[in-house]
């Protein structure tokens, strides 16, 4: 007896031996729907950090693409340059050749490829604005669907290709594999102006005067991602379009 008060043995030995609240919980444990809560939240943490995966492939792809394409385009561009600076004339035909110079391959020729410019007296279009588009590599006309023309593969010099076939290339990126490029070309009417007007002579400028005058040319360079092998000819080439680039050359 303590302080005028009797405590009952039993009672005052159950107190002793209670847990507190925070502590019984912890002793008991987890129960199965608390187990089942947790993996559901981790499994959701789970799927949300895999679905960033497909997106940020589909980024990289695509930016390697466009970062290629820029450098195909850009290096097509500048032989193009070269080709139209170096080009020859022939005065008894009028007509301008051109030989691009690039790591290229079609129908059997690599490396150099031959084409002669468009002239005026080609034909010109509604707009008189300078002649219709004129396809490369040849064999279809140019038209709204690259896809539906034919491609330069891209190739390197006669050496450099026959080393690189017993050569294993791990590298899913490989430009001499999986990209190739076309482009067109027509004539601009830089000189419409004076069509139809009197020349000193008296007689009235024709499209034969002229087109010795104008000098320059319109390009577009359709760069391709290609699935499956690319080869010049009158083969179904398997590619898909990625840029478009313009230029304007002028010859010399």
């Amino acid at each position: 007896m303590r302080g005028g008060r009797s405590m009952n043995p039993k009672r005052a030995l159950k107190d002793a031996t209670r847990l507190p609240s925070g502590r019984a919980r912890a002793a008991r444990g987890l129960t199965l729907l608390e187990i089942l809560l947790a993996l559901i939240v981790m499994v959701l943490g789970i799927v949300g950090i895999l679905a960033l995966f497909p997106p940020a492939l589909e980024s990289s792809k695509d930016s390697m693409e466009y970062s290629q394409a820029a450098i195909t385009g850009e290096s097509v561009a500048n032989a193009l340059a070269v080709a139209l600076r170096l080009a020859t004339y022939d005065p008894g035909s009028g007509q301008w050749t051109a030989v691009l110079t690039h790591d290229l391959e079609t129908s059997g020729s690599t490396v150099r490829y031959t084409f002669a410019l468009p002239k005026l007296s080609d034909g010109l279009t509604k707009t008189r604005d300078g002649t219709r588009w004129i396809h490369h590599p040849p064999g279809v006309a140019a038209n709204d669907d690259p896809e539906a023309q034919l491609a330069f593969a891209l190739g390197a010099d006669p050496w450099t290709k026959e080393q690189l076939k017993n050569v294993k290339l791990s590298d899913p990126n490989d430009p001499l594999n999986q990209f190739a490029f076309s482009f067109q070309v027509r004539k601009v009417h830089t000189l419409a102006y004076l069509e139809g007007t009197t020349k000193p002579d008296g007689r009235p400028y024709t499209l034969d005067d002229l087109d010795p005058l104008s000098k320059l040319y319109e390009f577009r360079i359709i760069i391709f991602r290609v699935q499956g092998t690319v080869e010049g000819g009158s083969e179904k080439q398997n590619k898909r379009a990625i840029a478009v680039l313009t230029t304007r050359i002028s010859t010399k």
